[in-house]
């Protein structure tokens, strides 16, 4: 059943500051034969990356920074990493916000959504999906 959930095309990236904390997702596309690709926030972010295309799900930390705050800040850092590591004509894919905080997510969300809005000038949706995955639920670390 779960490989019908995961891409048999395209690319999926996950981006965390904590490489321990990213190894359930990590497990489960490798015991599904799905490639992927980690990006470490902590070296990334001072470095100029090859945007990728093809991408269809981005596994994405909300709290990439420790000493952001606010739900506006917290999107303009995702942003601001998606924009860095996506082509601009990627097409469709989905985001899966990993975080414990549930409550936080869907402003972030808001602001991710508006700040798309002024980048591209265009009102339209994004050719993005959001959704949350708890990272207490899949995590060994608690």
């Amino acid at each position: 059943m779960i490989q019908k959930i995961f891409p048999s095309y395209g690319k999926v990236l996950i981006v965390d500051d904590k490489y321990e904390e990213v190894l359930p997702i990590q497990n489960i596309l490798a015991e599904n034969g799905v490639p992927y690709i980690f990006y470490d926030y902590n070296t990334m972010r001072d470095k100029k990356i090859t945007k990728i295309d093809a991408v269809r799900i981005v596994f994405l930390d909300i709290r990439l920074e420790d000493g952001i705050q606010g739900a506006k800040n917290i999107a303009s850092v995702l942003v601001s990493v998606l924009e860095n590591i996506v082509q601009e004509k990627n097409g469709p894919y989905i985001i899966v916000l990993w975080t414990n905080e549930i409550a936080l997510k869907d402003e972030v969300e808001e602001y991710m959504h508006m700040e798309h809005t002024l980048e591209s000038g265009n009102d339209d949706e994004m050719d993005v999906m959001e959704v949350t995955l708890p990272k207490r639920r899949h995590s060994s670390i608690e």
